[in-house]
């Protein structure tokens, strides 16, 4: 099994979207050890060393990332925070016709009756097959205007929330 590598511009960019958008917390899953204390040594920079006191928001951003092993541990951090299991969502380039959720459905079947949602998101050649298993619902690909469909996680992520959070918005207006 191959892993891709967790990036610091990732990192730095996905968490402060959280912050941004006041999300709960940003998991970097990754059952590599090395790459954790990659993202560790980013992380504790930013909340614990010289960063912490050099940039407050950045700090801010950063406290919204938990480093964890594996999906069934954000599932478990999610149950034990709110008392409720989450409704898993996975993103893909490619459409999974028999598990497609709208944004709309997202917000008004699950966020707005209170149900937590953990929206997946893979790297480098996607989800891990592994991980799109246990997902409940995949949201519609983002598409551009060509065939080539191959966006930055970040990208991906920004795009993602983006329309979740727009959706929420305009139905409480």
């Amino acid at each position: 099994m191959g892993f891709t590598s967790i990036t610091n511009l990732d990192i730095h960019d996905i968490a402060r979207l959280s912050k941004t958008f006041e999300l709960g917390k940003f998991f970097v899953v990754s059952p590599v050890e090395s790459q954790k204390e990659h993202a560790r040594a980013i992380v504790d920079h930013w909340t614990k060393g010289f960063g912490s006191t050099y940039n407050q928001f950045r700090r801010e951003a950063f406290e919204k990332v938990e480093i964890i092993d594996t999906l069934e541990d954000c599932v478990s951090y999610i149950k034990n925070t709110t008392g409720k299991e989450p409704v898993i969502i996975g993103t893909a380039a490619k459409k999974i016709f028999n598990k497609i959720i709208d944004y709309s459905d997202v917000c008004d079947k699950m966020l707005s009756a209170g149900f937590p949602v953990l929206v997946v998101f893979g790297t480098g050649w996607g989800l891990h097959e592994e991980a799109a298993e246990k997902c409940h619902y995949f949201l519609e690909p983002i598409e551009g205007v060509l065939d080539y469909n191959h966006l930055s996680v970040r990208s991906a992520v920004t795009i993602t929330v983006d329309r979740i959070v727009r959706k929420l918005l305009y139905k409480e207006r």
